[in-house]
């Protein structure tokens, strides 16, 4: 039987409603595959129209990426407590990050170049007060940031197409579950059979990440409906007539225009 096609309109028809250019863009977005690396316009409601590719307009509305989500969905499958964007109160203040296993205490924060090309002290920053409180980070960086910095810690390089250093996302996953398994038997922490078996015979292929893309990428709109800012506080203060036609829900926390 022929796999359905899944396209970005089957992936993000609300993106896609509001956001597609269908002047500039030549093709039509449900004839787009929803994994596409290729560049299109974009019209938001409000604002010029940029070019941007979909992983990247999506980093921009949800503050993810698809390397982050795969990471957390495999990790979510052995430890059912792990969390996605966890705030962590340390020193009298919040520090999130990526994924957290409050079991075990291991954080993983994914440094991605579009959030992360000019942040590498608050990462130093964030490297050092994590430590400081017994966390055990595991930090994977784009190969095109800068990597060679001993106050990040042990950083895993993840291989982008403008830099062939590093690893590929399966591979790095591979490794991260090859560091949790050492840190669990180095620290002396009891995990019941099933976690400790699948530790053990973790092996994640290519192929298998290929087949799971669509399952990870329905993570993005997880994220996209839990950050828009309708969830936050700020709908109690939202000024109907000023903003109006704008409401919150057009809105993510990444987004600037208010």
């Amino acid at each position: 039987m022929e796999d359905k096609f899944l396209s970005i309109k089957d992936y993000y028809p609300s993106l896609v409603l509001e956001e597609w250019d269908y002047q500039r863009n030549e093709v039509l977005p449900e004839n787009i595959p929803f994994d596409s690396p290729l560049e299109f316009w974009w019209q938001p409601r409000y604002g010029s129209a940029f070019k941007s590719s979909l992983s990247n307009r999506i980093a921009k509305k949800t503050g993810t990426s698809f390397a982050e989500q795969a990471i957390y969905y495999y990790v979510k499958e052995v430890f059912e407590d792990a969390c996605n964007r966890y705030l962590l109160q340390i020193d009298n203040s919040n520090i999130e990050v990526d994924i957290f296993i409050p079991s075990l205490l291991i954080a993983i924060e994914y440094d991605g170049e579009y959030w992360h090309r000019d942040k590498i002290n608050f990462d130093i920053d964030k490297s050092r007060r994590l430590e400081n409180n017994k966390i055990f980070l595991i930090r994977v960086r784009e190969s095109n940031l800068e990597n060679n910095i001993p106050l990040l810690g042990d950083v895993i390089i993840h291989k982008t197409q403008q830099n062939t250093e590093g690893f590929l996302l399966h591979e790095i996953i591979n490794l991260i579950f090859k560091k949790i398994q050492t840190y669990i038997e180095a620290n002396g922490f009891q995990c019941d059979e099933k976690i400790n078996n699948h530790l053990i015979n973790f092996n994640l292929r290519k192929e298998k990440l290929i087949e799971d893309r669509p399952k990870i990428y329905s993570l993005y709109k997880t994220n996209y409906q839990k950050n828009n800012i309708t969830k936050a506080c700020v709908c109690k203060y939202w000024d109907q007539e000023k903003n109006f036609p704008l409401i919150p829900s057009n809105f993510t926390y990444a987004d600037s225009i208010f």
